[in-house]
């Protein structure tokens, strides 16, 4: 039965945690000594690999090899360290692949080449090569206008707004700092693409390539500045890099003042297209008013008229006086008839002054209520209903113009205030050291990914080894 045999029926016969556990590996490894010295080496092989850190198992396998080079020379060949033991003792091919695979694994798999020496070579690069990197902050927010402020105070009453922030416009800031109209103008007056590929101040790995496209420089740009938004304040704080501080400061100031002129500016439009609007409404307004004007005057000149109420009220009154003037002279012909013939002069006149009332009266009644469709326009009750109808449009009219005018003023107010909205709280600063690479935070951010992939590198190749 070959050795490989002989494991496969060990490890058959044991659990799975007891292959696992090197304690019963061993034990069973010093019951096969006398009697299977190069499967009791076997044993101790897989018991050092459960156990690497193990010396006195590494100790036991180096002892128990040189027993097997006296005995056997042609059998077994040995190559031992404390660290490392490879025995060739007639191990098939699958054995030796095995075991090739394992060297490999433990030689690529060493702290030293995984974790030591990249941890080395980028602190070098950190120390002796990154360019510097210089920070300038400022600190703005986004306000309007305090309308007490105004010098007229009757305009308090129409405009209505006090100091306070204006949220969107603090997040439309933000967006256009962060965008391509943003980078050209930085790029047209600051020559921004040039100071980031400049290598005279800037490492090989620090600045942006000469042939990066355009999206390239955009992403470059975007890491390179920080806009953070305190949700309680508003306040916007603007983070520049570069590769030197005099530039950095430059590069704050210039985003700071052409964000002002888009701010400024996008207001600015808005208040122009309202206070536009708003004109061609009022001028709407007073051409209405101008017509109900005139024709409430025509309509008065037309039929020579003052006030239509007044004089229809007038004419119902001197009705009311024939009425009452025609019921006397009744009353009077009523008692000369009982003592007088109906042809005496008496009674003859003051029935003609009967009839002359009569006739006034009609006439004075035709004017105020007209007798068919056609009289309707110069009746009296027919003038004073047109009037009516003049004059309630001519009050809407004069409510609308009276509307719009305050409208208009408020609005005119708010389009001749400054519109300095954004407001610098911190100038940005001149850095008087590199505030980047931050050596000790990298450095150390570094080895603990190193040592991760160290870790998982051990797991990797505990697990062929127990495989193999």
């Amino acid at each position: 039965m070959s050795l490989k045999e002989k494991l496969r029926e060990l490890r058959s016969e044991a659990t799975q945690e007891q292959w696992n556990d090197p304690e019963y590996i061993s034990t069973l490894a010093k019951e096969k000594e006398d009697s299977d010295m190069p499967l009791a080496y076997r044993l101790w092989q897989r018991a050092h690999n459960l156990t690497p850190e193990n010396e006195a198992i590494g100790d036991h396998m180096v002892e128990l090899a040189r027993k097997l080079e006296q005995s056997d020379p042609d059998m077994m060949h040995v190559q031992s360290t404390r660290s490392q033991h490879t025995a060739a003792l007639g191990h098939d091919e699958d054995t030796l692949e095995s075991q090739k695979v394992t060297r490999l694994i433990d030689r690529f798999g060493s702290f030293q080449l995984i974790v030591l020496l990249p941890w080395v070579v980028f602190a070098l690069y950190l120390v002796m090569w990154a360019s510097p990197r210089y920070e300038s902050e400022s600190l703005l927010i986004v306000k309007q206008p305090d309308s007490m402020s105004i010098s007229d105070p009757s305009a308090l009453l129409l405009s209505g707004v006090g100091l306070s922030s204006g949220d969107n416009d603090t997040q439309l800031v933000s967006a256009y700092i962060k965008s391509y109209d943003m980078l050209s103008y930085l790029d047209d007056n600051l020559a921004l693409r040039q100071h980031y590929e400049n290598s005279e101040h800037a490492d090989f790995f620090s600045r942006l390539s000469g042939w990066s496209s355009r999206e390239d420089f955009f992403e470059y740009y975007l890491n390179k500045i920080d806009v953070v938004i305190d949700p309680t304040s508003m306040v916007i704080s603007l983070k520049t890099q570069a590769f030197t501080a005099n530039y950095a400061q430059q590069l704050n100031g210039a985003i700071i003042e052409r964000a002002e002129w888009f701010i400024n500016n996008v207001n600015q439009e808005l208040a122009n297209a309202q206070v536009e609007f708003i004109n061609k409404e009022h001028k709407r307004a007073e051409d209405t008013l101008a017509d109900a004007k005139k024709t409430l005057l025509q309509f008065q000149e037309r039929y020579n008229l003052l006030d239509p109420t007044t004089e229809g009220a007038a004419l119902q009154q001197i009705a009311f006086n024939l009425e009452a003037m025609l019921s006397q002279k009744r009353a009077t012909l009523s008692s000369l008839t009982q003592v007088m013939s109906s042809n005496a002069p008496e009674v003859l006149a003051v029935k003609r002054e009967i009839q002359a009332l009569e006739t006034q009266l009609s006439e004075e009644k035709r004017r105020l209520t007209p007798t068919n469709s056609t009289d309707e326009t110069t009746s009296i009750a027919g003038i004073m209903a047109k009037f009516s109808e003049l004059r309630v449009q001519l009050e809407i009219a004069t409510q609308a113009y009276t509307a719009s005018l305050v409208n208009l003023e408020k609005n005119r107010i708010e389009a001749m205030r400054q519109l300095q909205y954004l407001v610098t709280v911190q100038r940005p600063a001149l850095a008087e050291e590199a505030n980047y690479p931050r050596v000790v935070y990298n450095l150390s951010l570094w080895a603990v990914v190193l040592l991760m992939f160290y870790a998982i590198g051990r797991i990797i190749a505990a697990t062929i080894r127990e495989l193999s």
